[in-house]
């Protein structure tokens, strides 16, 4: 689906999204280098909804390279960098695809290191 496509399908929903500041998982190395700007990103900018790229990750190698065993594995890999938030919105973490659910675990592990509990995920498709 590409994603002007996806942005037409999400506009009729987003009122109920007003409310949250959106943190975006952050896109492989190779994804930035090649597109330029990273895809989730991109959507949530086109949507106009409130987001920070407030994760960053720790790791060498892209999560899509390494096995299902090694994704679980890995932990610690995402660093949050709280002072780029709106602390005063419903916090949504939002990424592209949940494969193993790696990404969004590590995401959700950085918030809770910063003492951040309640948020909600967004995740547009499912492999």
């Amino acid at each position: 689906m590409a994603e002007h496509d996806l942005v037409l399908l999400l506009r009729p929903h987003i009122k109920a999204f007003e409310d949250y500041h959106f943190i975006v998982t952050p896109c492989s190395t190779k994804t930035f280098k090649r597109l330029g700007y990273n895809p989730v990103t991109r959507i949530i900018q086109k949507l106009g909804l409130e987001y920070s790229e407030s994760l960053s990750k720790n790791q060498k190698q892209a999560v899509k390279n390494l096995s299902r065993q090694e994704r679980l594995e890995t932990s610690k890999t995402m660093i949050f960098h709280p002072e780029k938030i709106n602390t005063t919105k419903k916090l949504i973490i939002v990424d592209d695809v949940f494969t193993t659910g790696s990404t969004l675990n590590q995401a959700s592990l950085a918030l809770h290191n910063h003492d951040i509990l309640s948020f909600d995920i967004l995740c547009f498709f499912r492999s």
